[in-house]
Order: C-alpha cells, then structure tokens, then sequence
C-alpha cells in the first residue's frame, strides 16, 4: 500500500470517528420539537472534527511541533468553518431546497412517479425534523471555508483544497442521509441514521480532503 492510500484510509478514518461523535450530539434532535434543526448548529462537532480530523491528515509526521499546530488551528478553523455561514442558515436553507427542487420537477417530466420523488426526498432528512440536503449550500461554503484554512496549515494550494473540499462537503451532505436512512431504516432505530449518516459525512470528507493535499502534492513531485 502507498504512503498516499495510508493517508486516503487514515483521514476517512480520523474524518469518520469526528462525524461519528457529531452526529452522537446531533441525536439530541431526536427529541426536539423544533422546525427548523441546522447540523452545523451542533458545534463540538467542530471541535470533533478538529481533533480527530486535522489530526489524521498528519498523523504520518515526526514533527510533533507541525501535529499540535494542525490540531491546534484545524480546531479553531473548524468552528469558524461552522459559525460563519450560520448568519445565514435560514436564507441558504431556502435556497438549497429550491435548487433541489430543480431536478426533481425535471425528472418528474420525463415520467418518474410523483410518490417515488417524495420518498427520496424524504431520504435527504433526518427524523423527525433534522435536514441535511437542503442545506448543501451550507455545506458548500463550510467545505470552501475550511479548504482555505487547511491550505494555510499545511502550505498547500489553496485552489485545490477547494475544489476538492467543496465537491466532497456536498456530496457527503447529499449521498450520507440517503446511505443512513436506507441502513438505519431496517433496524428501526432512527440514532443509527443519525450516527451512520454523520459517519459517512466524516468519511467522504476526509477522502476527498486528503485527495486535495496529498494526490496533488505527490504529483507535483
């Protein structure tokens, strides 16, 4: 195995146990009698995904000065990755299910039932009341915002952590809930959606934000 799969597997892993313990706080929802439940609301998920996360991508390092410095600032920027589209969670709520709706009212034209649509919407949140995909623009800018700081950590290109952080924030925030729901569903027991969905976020994350650093870099060389 190369040094670049090592790293793939340790960030989806480290990214994972982050994701994993967010959506452990994120049961909390199971419980609430609130409409509107933004995920990135639930900060220590910051803080797990800080920890956990900055520390998988170098975790392969010898400089013990570099690993607490990425944890350190991967911490903090994760918090600001979380709070600073909040301001607007409500305005990027509505504009992540309008566009949503897009696809969905085409594929109703070329003859896919109704009801089936519906049912896979329905895949995107999380009961009772917990969205993820409508807020993928909220995903989007947190993945950008976070490329940014990663690229200043770890003296990478900024252009390609962003690429790569915000393609992969979305997909998770589109593929995990669905990947969740189906899983969790056949057990009946809806904190599994939650942590199997929180997981994958991880973990989707962490691979196309390890690809962004490393597969560039090692190319480069």
């Amino acid at each position: 195995m190369s040094q670049f799969q090592k790293q793939l597997l340790a960030s989806a892993a480290g990214f994972g146990i982050g994701g994993f313990l967010w959506g452990w706080q994120a049961t909390e929802a199971i419980t609430s009698k609130d409409n509107f439940i933004n995920p990135f609301s639930y900060i220590l998920g910051a803080v797990f995904l800080g920890i956990f996360g900055s520390g998988s991508l170098v975790m392969f390092s010898k400089d013990k000065k570099k690993i607490l410095k990425t944890i350190g600032l991967g911490t903090l920027g994760w918090t600001v990755a979380f709070l600073a589209p909040a301001a607007w969670a409500y305005q990027l709520f509505i504009a992540g299910a309008v566009t949503l709706a897009v696809p969905l009212s085409i594929l109703e034209k070329i003859k896919i039932p109704y009801e089936t649509l519906i049912n896979f919407s329905t895949l995107l949140d999380l009961r009772p009341n917990f969205s993820i995909g409508n807020f993928w623009i909220e995903f989007l800018l947190t993945g950008i915002i976070i490329g940014i700081i990663y690229s200043y950590i770890l003296h990478k290109k900024v252009i390609n952590n962003l690429l790569y952080n915000g393609i992969g924030f979305v997909s998770a925030a589109i593929i995990s809930p669905i990947v969740g729901n189906l899983i969790g569903n056949l057990f009946h027991f809806t904190s599994l959606n939650y942590l199997i969905t929180f997981s994958l976020i991880g973990i989707i994350l962490g691979i196309f934000l390890a690809w962004g650093i490393y597969k560039n870099a090692a190319s480069s060389n």
